[in-house]
């Protein structure tokens, strides 16, 4: 989703308008010169009009055509905005409670831990590794222990983590929204294509309750 595509439907639209303004306008006078002949009972201009209305028509058709399947892509542009900003919006309303967990697990685990942790995790995601290292299994252990007082996997805080680094590419900070509010919005208003996501969002709002972090 691009300026780029944008602006090449614009020429697209812009290169169909003359010639179907054009063709609009040859119909009506091609019709009017016909009911003219009709009275007139000019016939060989009957037939040559008849000819060129049908010849006008074949054209007017096909350039509908092209200007149905802009339509077709306009539409399919709008959906794909629309759906980004869903998910912007619900991106924007989650990372400020997963930012306030992470800050937690990070004063549970301590700095030297965690340094170690995080730059494992963004690792593993951003090269789309399957496994942690072998010298990072220890601290990554350590964090296994922390998340499973409030019964969540690595694997689920890892996904946490990999939501709050989308949020924060796509979107500035966001309202600010109470706790409750935001639960419920995860039950009724999770985007399809951020439902991976509602598992460890439940565990982590569940870790508000369980760790009295509210």
């Amino acid at each position: 989703l691009t300026m780029e595509s944008l602006n090449e439907l614009k020429r697209k639209s812009l290169k169909i308008e003359k010639p179907l303004k054009k063709r609009v306008s040859l119909q009506k006078e091609l019709t009017k010169e016909i009911q003219e002949n009709v009275d007139n009972s000019d016939w060989e201009k009957l037939r040559s009009n008849f000819v060129d209305l049908s010849n006008n028509t074949d054209n007017l058709l096909e350039i509908m055509e092209d200007h149905k399947k802009l339509f077709d892509d306009n539409l399919n542009l709008l959906e794909r905005v629309l759906k980004k900003l869903e998910n912007i919006e619900a991106l924007s309303v989650y990372r400020d409670f997963i930012s306030f967990f992470v800050e937690e697990i990070e004063k549970r685990l301590g700095n030297e831990t965690w340094v170690v942790v995080r730059g494992a995790i963004n690792r593993k995601r951003k090269f789309k590794k399957e496994n942690f290292k072998q010298d990072e299994t220890e601290f990554i252990l350590k964090l296994r222990r922390t998340l499973s007082d409030v019964n969540m996997s690595v694997e689920e805080f890892e996904l946490l983590m990999g939501l709050k680094a989308k949020s924060n590419s796509e979107f500035h900070k966001g309202e600010d929204q109470d706790l409750e509010t935001v639960r419920q919005q995860l039950e009724t208003s999770l985007p399809e294509e951020l439902q991976d996501f509602g598992g460890p969002l439940r565990k982590l709002f569940d870790a508000f309750s369980i760790w009295e972090l509210a």
